[in-house]
């Protein structure tokens, strides 16, 4: 890729120059000379901003995380108002995954190429992220997490908190893997893995979550019956 565009401010030049070069040849391939030529600006001033690589890293996941808090649709009820009815439950869960679904689509994807950037470098950090950006990650994912495993206890009383909290993790897993691996998916099962449009995938990930295999193509309209 060519130069950053001189009118960019040092800061956001730099930022953007460590997601393309992280994106492209990860954490260790990318050299700081590498970003700072991307950048066309002095390393000098890498370092002044930023401190290292690892700093710069930091930042640009910080970014990441801020761009995707911006979105209303992914904003978390607060504590107080955290679900406390079924209806309520599904509303606030249906909204989660539909907000996560959609923003991590390959239709949205490839209209937001800094997000398609983003998105090669969760691929590079999912298994065992970096010990630096486990805080960041905690602060972003914690208020998130919380709003969902709150929905499933709602909706299955009958759970202990650790069940309810894998079920959350693995609501969230199908939802935000159907963007990252889009392209394995594509290699596995051709075109046909997405046959619909986003909206109705995010709405049959949801059907699947609360019904199982066995009672999918019955989503419901409202919260599921009680257990």
């Amino acid at each position: 890729m060519a130069p950053m565009d001189a009118a960019l401010d040092t800061r956001t030049a730099l930022l953007r120059a460590g997601l393309e070069c992280f994106a492209e040849r990860g954490f260790d391939g990318a050299s700081t000379r590498q970003i700072a030529d991307r950048a066309g600006r002095p390393l000098s001033l890498l370092s002044h901003h930023f401190g290292s690589k690892e700093g710069l890293y930091l930042e640009v996941f910080r970014d990441l995380l801020q761009t995707l808090a911006r979105n209303p649709a992914l904003h978390p009820p607060e504590a107080e108002h955290l679900p406390a009815t079924r209806d309520e439950a599904f509303r606030v869960l249906r909204a989660q995954v539909h907000a996560l679904y959609l923003k991590g689509s390959p239709e949205v994807l490839r209209q937001e190429p800094l997000l398609e950037l983003g998105a090669r470098l969760w691929l590079q950090e999912l298994r065992s992220p970096r010990p630096c950006l486990i805080p960041l990650l905690q602060e972003f994912t914690r208020p998130r997490s919380a709003a969902i495993t709150r929905c499933i206890q709602v909706l299955r009383p009958d759970l202990d908190e650790p069940s309810a909290v894998f079920l959350g993790c693995s609501i969230l897993g199908q939802v935000v893997g159907h963007g990252l691996l889009h392209g394995l998916n594509q290699a596995i099962w051709g075109n046909t893995h997405a046959p619909v449009d986003p909206a109705r995938a995010a709405d049959i990930l949801l059907d699947l979550s609360l019904n199982g295999l066995l009672g999918f193509g019955h989503a419901p309209t409202a919260a599921p019956p009680a257990p």
